[in-house]
């Protein structure tokens, strides 16, 4: 369904692009980041060129359908063809909404019911299920209606910074940040908290802002008090403290698959089919629930588009990074916020990049991939 109503938007646009006199898409892309956006066509041109390399070609053709639907998105957001201002609002309005039912799941420690909205089926005591292992219990972590709490995680950390920069009003923003940061907590993503972490310090640097020592230690002392209310601070303490050495293990095989493969296969395998090949590279027999790609972006990359793909997308981050630092210099104090917040998130992804796939792997992680890249080259375009 995801599909199918992206595919209807970009129609929708089409439609409307033609009828306008101006064509404002070409226009906004010039006024924006050469460089990233060349990157970014270099980059789904090594997906095509992928191809000729796959190991299922069909399994490739379908990511490549969805890599040229989150181009055109790409491209809608980084025109300004949308109102970015009206368009994030949207975005953290659901992503609030889906926080809150998170929350819900935490209290109940099951879901809502709420399968039309796509919420999967939880309980704490179902097999397949994110939890955390605390002394003999087992706490759900939350999924909102995402499949995974990491993918979910990183979705309320964009909005974070999207409310930083585009929500009025200090009372109702403290309020909607509070919601969210409570969510992200209830998430137990250790990647996405470290990477928030970093971020947001990097954010409050940039921006120059002072937070007085009292305010850092009442947010705390609130933080505090809703843990043991919650019951969440032991379980997250266990979660950053304590080392699954059994997820640890798995993480080592797939990192020893990832490297035979791109020794056999300096050109890829072909878009989405690390899983479809990676027995191959193993004389252990995979349990069919371990089927998982290699828990790090730019591996993953590598193994499946080759060198030519993976120095691509390394390069995009690069001169992405470049360009803002670049742009800083020149920017209007006005627009500066959300060029900042715009670094931020691109230093989370980097970090969670390295622990973790759903940005290339997973519908819902290529999306926000995509409308972070269209948000940042809009950033640039700004004056």
């Amino acid at each position: 369904m995801s599909d199918i109503f992206l595919l209807l938007s970009v129609l929708f646009f089409g439609f409307s692009y033609a009828r306008k006199r101006e064509h404002v898409l070409w226009k906004g892309l010039r006024k924006g980041s050469n460089r990233v956006l060349l990157m970014v066509c270099v980059f789904v041109c090594s997906i095509f060129l992928s191809l000729l390399f796959s190991a299922n070609v069909v399994n490739s053709l379908f990511y490549l359908g969805r890599v040229l639907e989150f181009f055109v998105l790409f491209l809608i957001l980084s025109s300004g063809f949308l109102d970015i201002k009206k368009f994030a609002r949207v975005f953290i309005g659901v992503v609030l909404l889906i926080s809150i039912i998170g929350i819900f799941q935490y209290i109940f420690q099951e879901s809502l019911g709420l399968r039309f909205f796509g919420e999967p089926v939880l309980n704490s005591r179902v097999l397949g299920v994110a939890k955390v292992d605390v002394f003999s219990d087992k706490v759900l972590r939350i999924y909102g209606t995402f499949p995974h709490p990491n993918i979910f995680a990183a979705y309320i950390v964009f909005a974070l910074f999207m409310s930083f920069e585009f929500l009025k009003g200090r009372i109702f923003r403290t309020a909607v940040v509070g919601i969210l940061c409570l969510a992200l907590v209830l998430t137990f993503s250790r990647s996405a908290l470290l990477g928030f972490a970093v971020a947001y310090i990097l954010y409050v640097y940039l921006k120059g802002i002072k937070i007085p020592w009292k305010y850092i230690g009442a947010g705390a002392l609130v933080i505090f008090v809703i843990g043991l209310l919650m019951g969440f601070l032991p379980v997250l303490l266990e979660r950053l403290v304590v080392s699954d050495l059994h997820t640890l293990g798995e993480r080592g095989l797939y990192l020893d698959i990832s490297r035979g493969m791109f020794d056999s296969n300096v050109f890829g395998v072909g878009i989405g089919n690390f899983t479809y090949v990676m027995q191959s590279y193993t004389t252990l027999k995979i349990d069919p629930w371990l089927f998982q790609p290699v828990h790090n972006m730019f591996f993953l990359l590598f193994n499946e588009l080759g060198f030519v793909g993976g120095f691509s997308f390394v390069f995009l981050f690069f001169i992405s990074l470049f360009s803002f630092m670049k742009k800083a210099l020149v920017i209007s104090k006005k627009q500066r916020g959300v060029l900042f917040a715009a670094t931020s998130f691109l230093i989370f992804i980097l970090i969670v990049g390295f622990f973790d796939h759903y940005f290339i792997s997973l519908y819902q992680g290529q999306a926000l991939l995509w409308t972070y890249l269209g948000f940042g080259a809009y950033a640039l375009g700004l004056e």
